[in-house]
This record gives structure tokens, C-alpha cells and sequence, in this order.
């Protein structure tokens, strides 16, 4: 289950290749780029968000060798898309033997098939959750008022930020006549829209496809005066179609892996997706619940690298809640991914949400947020109603980016703890709601209270997280006071204490390993020096 559909395309759009091998190269070793120069290969705007993070350019951010990926063109095939994080590149082609004769030359690591065909997915599970109902709007907000005053969102609006200067990468299975709906005249006024591409048909046409990113686009940037409100409504957005709505194969999840790529490279500060994989038109293909562990499928992988590259991650949970597979979908997974699930106007847990935890006991899905009867667009650009984690996904999208836009020089890790720590199941999070149903005032206020508290005082890292028997904490005690580490379990009970004495100025590195007989499951972690206070979630494995 992908995608949470309302009304079909009318055309199929037909592919001319029979095959596509996604083919994994054993190094970088041809590459003409260097780290000592990413500005050739990453936008300004790219570099300004890892410099704010203090992340380091490596091996994995250079392109892929051009002439690796080259040289399989000769076996008669078509390049379709590149990984440069995961060092892969993916092509169509009409050879059945193409992966033997890739596997002759040296730099081939592996080769998988992972499309066959135009094989259709069911146009009945593709529509199971898109039912459209249509309503009356409300004023002020509108109709979209409870489902963002739910999570206090309207305090950050009222406050005047609205996601502006945050940009947004939405992928998804098309864009339906955003160019022309007139609820998305002030993106189109005021230049929101930074870009288009379309990585299934390799062009900038994206206005023509599905009708769905353009109903997720509305929940986030829809704007009819005292009528309806998105929930980011001045963030600017690139719009990137991954998804072909007609076939269900491990190609779209390589479109969404070139797509992330092409979001961090442009600059983007968030990258969201109503997308979701477990099951494909060849079974032998499927994901299995045990790889859901946010490393073992490509697309999570590349999730989490995304968000190692500054960039917040936010996708829905899926919708198979009522199902046998009744699991959140990669990437989904991910160790660093917002997972979204839905709830209806009265907090109840949506039936059709899907369920966690991960495959190695982490907490999913992370939050909530309304995704039963959610206010948006429908194709034709009326308010009307639709439900899936498809549209709680975008919600929850739009309000970080608010969120941010407060606080533009925090990073992504800021925005995504205060997200967490907001939320109403923060010490009693559970396997449909998460942590629960996010506080955007509360959140604010907590970024609030850290930017005053966090001048002149220590930096905090801990890692690895999750941990098993151990973790590190890096500290700068400009204060020259002790330091004061803490760790709180869900009962609020506190677990570990230690007093470290420390030479102030410098960052130090204290090792916890004490902790070995504490149980599986989530912490807080508390560093105390003087009057300052940082607090992190940490997972025990």
C-alpha cells in the first residue's frame, strides 16, 4: 500500500523497458569530485545547513564514477537514476541478461532486479482510503482549524511564522494542476515553488500526473482566504514525483532515494513523503516485518542519511492497520524518520494507521495527527475531506516547518527532539500513537527556553543512539562547574546519576557504562552544568 488515493488518472503513462537492475558499485575510486571541493557538487544552500550542523563533507556525498555508470550502457540499457550515498545506479532495459554481463566488470559489487514489466497494482487497494467527502468551510482558518489548533500550530501563526524561509521537498505521485488551482495562487504569486522533477519520466512535468502530492501540498500550503489555512503555508517547496501510481516494484524506492539526493543538494531543510513500501507486484520482491529495522532496506538507509545531511525527514506510517501486514512501511523505519500516523477530530487512533514498533524495538510511529476526515483540496481545488496518514503526514510537515522558521539556526536534530518531547504520550509512548499528538506551543517554548539557556554554555552530544550496554556524552564545561549527568526512565524514576569534574573550556567525551542492567526501552537523558539544563531521548536496546 502506497499511496491513500481519491480519484484515478484517467491515462497510463507506459513503460518502454521490460527490466530494471538496480546495479551496487564497489567503490568511488573513478569519481572526478573531490571533498575538498563540494561546491561544485552541492548548492550553497546545502553547505550553509551542514556548516550550521557542523557536518563534515565525506566519501558519501561525491557523485558517483561517471565512467562506472557509463559503462553499463553499452549492455543495451538506459540509466534511469544514481545513488551517490549508497554508491548505486539503477537502468532500464529490455536485456534479460543484463545483469550477468554486469557482473563481468570489476566494479560491480551486486545486481538486483527490482522492475519487471508494466504490471498494474490493484486500482481498488490503490482507492481503499480515499474517500472523499465534501463540506462546508468554516471561517478564520477555516475548515483546516481544528486539525491544526489540535496540535497549537495556530499559536506559531498567530506569532507570524508560517514556515518561511524553510524549504520543503514533497515526494509523491504527482501534482495534479497546482499551477492552476486557485488555492495555490500565493505559492505561484510569490515564487513558493522552487522547482519541479519528475524521476519516474525524467522530466520537469509534474502538473499532469496524480492528483495526490497536490492534495498533500494543500494540508501544508493550500491558502483561500477565511477559508482554508494550510499548516506551512509560506514555506517554499519543490515538488518531486517518485511514485507511478499504476505499479508497485523496488524502482520507486530508488526514485525516492534519487530524489533525497536531489533535496539535500538543492538545500532543502525538510523532505517529506505520504509513501510507504513493504509489498510489490512480484512478491518475491516484498519486504519482510524483520528488515524493518531503519537500516537493512535501501530507502530507510537513505532516509537516515538524509537526516545525517541535516535535513528533517517526515513520511506517513501507511495505512494497513487493518491489515495482515498491519506495520508502518519503509521508510518509515528509519532510526532518524518522523513517522506520522492518523488519528480522527476526537483523538481516537485511526483503525487503518499503521502499527510499530520497528523491527529492533524502537518506539513508531513517532507522533499523530489528524488523518480521518482531514481538510484539503480534492483535484477539482474545493475544500473537502479524505483520510490516510497520507494527509497526517503533511500536517505534522507544515507545522515543523512553522516551527523552524521561528528558530531557523537550530538544527534539524533541535526541531526534531522538540517535536518528540512535546508530544502528549512523551513517558507512555505505545505502538499506534507513538509519543503521541504533538504541542507546537510547547515545542516552541522548549526551543525557546534552550536558545537562552544553551548562550555560553556546553554542547551536547550522545551517541550511539540507540545504545546496548554503553554510550558516550560530549560536553564543553565553558562554565568551569561540574557536570552533572542524568538518566530518567518512562516512569519518571530516576535510573543513573554521576557527578563528572571536568577542566573547563574544553569539549570532553564522558563514557556511561553503567547501565548494562537497565531493560530495553526509551530514557531521558540529563546533562546539567550550573544553571544550564539539555535533555535527550535515548533508546536501549
Amino acid at each position: 500500500m502506497v499511496l491513500v488515493f481519491s480519484v484515478l488518472l484517467n491515462s497510463l503513462m507506459a513503460q518502454q523497458e521490460n527490466y530494471g537492475f538496480l546495479v551496487e558499485f564497489t567503490d568511488k575510486n573513478q569519481s572526478a569530485y573531490s571533498t575538498d571541493h563540494p561546491e561544485v557538487f552541492l548548492s550553497e544552500r546545502a553547505l550553509q545547513r551542514r556548516a550550521k550542523s557542523n557536518i563534515e563533507i565525506t566519501e558519501v556525498d561525491l557523485p558517483v564514477s561517471q565512467y562506472y555508470v557509463d559503462s553499463l550502457l553499452s549492455l543495451n540499457a538506459r540509466l534511469h537514476n544514481v545513488s551517490k550515498w549508497l554508491n548505486s545506479a539503477v537502468y532500464l532495459t529490455n536485456n534479460p541478461d543484463f545483469r550477468i554481463e554486469a557482473f563481468r566488470s570489476s566494479f560491480v559489487k551486486n545486481v538486483t532486479l527490482i522492475y519487471e514489466g508494466n504490471s498494474k497494482k490493484s486500482l481498488t487497494s490503490a482507492n481503499k482510503f480515499g474517500h472523499i467527502v465534501e463540506d462546508e468551510p468554516a471561517d478564520f482558518w477555516g475548515s483546516a482549524f481544528h486539525q491544526l489548533d489540535r496540535c497549537r500550530v495556530t499559536f506559531l501563526h498567530q506569532k507570524g511564522f508560517k514556515g518561511q524561509g524553510i524549504q520543503v521537498a514533497v515526494l509523491d505521485g504527482g501534482f495534479y494542476n497546482v499551477n492552476t488551482i486557485s488555492g495555490f495562487d500565493s505559492l505561484m504569486l510569490n515564487q513558493q515553488i522552487l522547482g519541479t522533477y519528475d524521476f519516474v519520466n525524467k522530466n520537469q512535468q509534474v502538473y499532469d500526473d496524480h492528483e495526490h502530492g497536490m492534495m498533500v501540498l494543500s494540508v501544508m500550503a493550500g491558502n483561500i482566504p477565511n477559508q482554508y489555512l494550510g499548516s506551512g503555508p509560506k514555506a517554499s517547496f519543490w515538488l518531486l514525483r517518485t511514485e507511478n501510481v499504476f505499479s508497485e516494484f523496488p524502482l520507486e524506492e530508488e526514485n525516492w532515494i534519487a530524489a533525497a539526493e536531489y533535496a539535500d543538494s538543492a538545500g532543502c531543510d525538510i523532505i517529506t513523503a505520504s509513501l510507504g513500501y513493504s509489498e510489490f507486484d512480484n512478491p518475491e520482491m516484498n519486504h519482510t516485518i524483520s528488515q524493518l529495522d531503519g537500516y537493512t532496506i535501501r530507502v530507510s538507509r537513505a532516509a537516515d542519511l538524509a537526516f545525517e545531511r541535516g535535513m528533517l525527514v517526515i513520511n506517513s506510517a501507511g495505512n494497513s492497520g487493518n491489515e495482515p501486514w498491519y506495520y508502518i512501511t519503509a521508510p518509515s523505519d528509519g532510526k532518524n524518520v518522523i513517522c506520522v500516523g492518523a488519528i480522527d477530530a476526537m483523538d481516537n487512533l485511526a483503525s487503518f494507521s499503521s502499527r510499530g514498533p520497528s523491527a529492533d524495538g524502537r518506539v513508531k510511529p513517532d507522533v499523530v495527527a489528524q488523518g480521518v476526515k482531514t481538510s484539503l483540496f480534492n483535484k477539482f481545488g474545493n475544500i473537502s475531506e479524505a483520510n490516510g496518514t497520507s494527509f497526517s503526514c503533511p500536517l505534522i510537515t507544515g507545522m515543523a516547518a512553522s516551527l523552524w522558521s521561528a528558530f531557523p539556526n537550530k538544527t534539524n536534530r533541535d526541531v526534531y527532539d522538540a517535536i518528540q518531547y512535546s508530544s502528549s504520550n512523551y513517558f507512555t509512548p505505545n505502538e499506534g500513537y507513538g509519543y503521541g499528538i504533538p504541542d507546537f506551543e510547547k515545542a516552541y517554548y522548549r526551543l525557546l527556553q534552550n536558545t537562552v539557556s544553551d548562550v555560553g554554555s556546553e554542547m551536547l552530544i550522545s551517541f550511539p543512539n540507540p545504545f546496548k550496554n554503553e554510550f558516550h556524552v560530549n560536553v564543553q564545561n565553558i562554565g568551569n562547574t561540574d557536570i552533572v549527568v542524568e538518566l530518567y526512565a518512562f516512569t519518571g524514576a530516576k535510573v543513573y546519576s554521576e557527578i563528572f569534574t571536568l577542566p573547563g573550556s574544553n569539549f570532553h567525551r564522558i563514557q556511561i557504562n553503567q547501565i548494562a542492567r537497565l531493560t530495553r526501552g526509551v530514557y531521558f537523558l540529563n546533562v546539567l552544568n550550573g544553571a544550564s539544563r539539555q535533555t535527550k531521548t535515548l533508546v536501549k536496546l
